[in-house]
């Protein structure tokens, strides 16, 4: 089953910390937009990063932690993109995002809900996603409801919030001879408990970069498994089935997680973790020192940056976060011209860079044939 993700300061300083505390608050306006791509970098392990203790004012060096083993681009888009046999405006009808798997072979999408409460898992369409070949079950679609929380709002340190999330199926089938020609209802539910608690705040730093007001946010998820039969002789179960810990390390001064690590419960270990680059945007640029435009887009044999800076580097990503093509521009100011004759039809993104000044500009392009 593919499931998929107060005042902090004493009397004395609490004057001069108001600002802080308040920059420190994640609201709606901190949530990704339709257009925004997110690149994540896994560190399966986790090797290198520890849990520091709570509280405010934390300095957090993760810039040298990581083991990346795998990277994805998450592509937010609207849900009118997803295709049509997906059936969106009656299986996910509240959704604000969809991030959409486009394999022929195998369309996936992930559905998002966001609004002044929090960000939330709205749901999951996939080939099979819940199958049983014992009882005849084949479904597409995982509906949350209510939606499973990814991230609450406003939220600042020492809040807490609990929410309540599940899933259920109702299914028929009927057992194979000998046993009697009968047909058995069946009612599966998984229920999720999740407390969240903001318990840390300050100063982070990744391998992309250091950032201020960094707010801390601790998932505590217990997952609940129950079966309910409408035949008196099969017991009704209920289990715990799993439990999870997630911290995650969001950006009040931008739409990004810019960190999240996966523990476990009982040895707190890490045992996973990801950091995500957070200026990655659709047709605009979080630092608009370097006015770069591009043309045209979409692209078929090439297309052109202008205003490009002296001694400035440009990366190129493939949607699933791969880089694919570098160049260091060294002398070049004004406009370069890059080919894209070698590059599959599809969405692409590229990262302008300069070292020197520490200025940079993102933005997306599409390659057609």
């Amino acid at each position: 089953m593919y499931i998929i993700m107060k005042k902090i300061f004493t009397l004395f300083i609490l004057g001069i910390a108001f600002n802080q505390v308040q920059s420190q608050t994640i609201s709606s306006a901190n949530f990704p937009n339709v257009g925004e791509v997110w690149v994540e970098f896994i560190d399966t392990t986790g090797s290198l990063v520890t849990i520091s203790p709570a509280g405010a004012g934390q300095t957090w060096n993760y810039g040298t932690s990581f083991n990346v083993g795998d990277t994805s681009a998450i592509l937010f888009r609207s849900p009118s993109d997803a295709p049509s046999y997906m059936n969106v405006s009656s299986n996910f009808s509240g959704a604000s995002f969809a991030i959409i798997n486009n394999n022929p072979a195998d369309s996936t999408a992930t559905f998002i809900k966001s609004n002044a409460t929090g960000l939330y898992l709205d749901g999951i369409y996939q080939q099979g996603v819940i199958e049983d070949s014992t009882l005849g079950l084949s479904l597409n679609t995982l509906d949350y409801n209510p939606d499973r929380l990814i991230i609450p709002a406003p939220f600042s340190l020492n809040d807490n919030r609990l929410n309540n999330a599940r899933f259920e199926l109702q299914f028929s089938f009927s057992p194979p001879p000998p046993s009697p020609p009968i047909t058995i209802n069946v009612s599966a539910s998984n229920s999720f408990i999740q407390d969240f608690n903001a318990d840390a705040a300050g100063t982070l730093t990744t391998p992309f970069g250091t950032f201020n007001n960094v707010l801390r946010i601790k998932d505590f998820t217990y997952q609940i498994d129950s079966t309910n039969y409408d035949i008196a002789f099969i017991p009704d179960t209920v289990s715990i089935h799993d439990t999870t810990i997630t911290y995650y390390f969001v950006h009040a001064n931008s739409h990004c997680i810019l960190m999240a690590v996966a523990v476990n419960p009982f040895t707190s270990q890490v045992i996973e973790a990801s950091y995500y680059d957070p200026i990655v945007l659709v047709g605009e640029s979080e630092n608009t020192s370097i006015p770069v435009t591009m043309y045209p887009n979409p692209a078929s044999d090439a297309f052109y940056l202008n205003h490009i800076r002296k001694n400035s580097t440009i990366e190129i990503f493939d949607i699933a976060g791969k880089l694919i093509k570098s160049a260091y521009l060294g002398g070049l100011e004004s406009s370069i011209k890059m080919n894209t004759n070698e590059m599959p039809a599809g969405f692409y993104f590229f990262k302008m860079s300069n070292a020197a000044s520490g200025n940079y500009h993102t933005g997306k392009f599409e390659v057609v044939k």
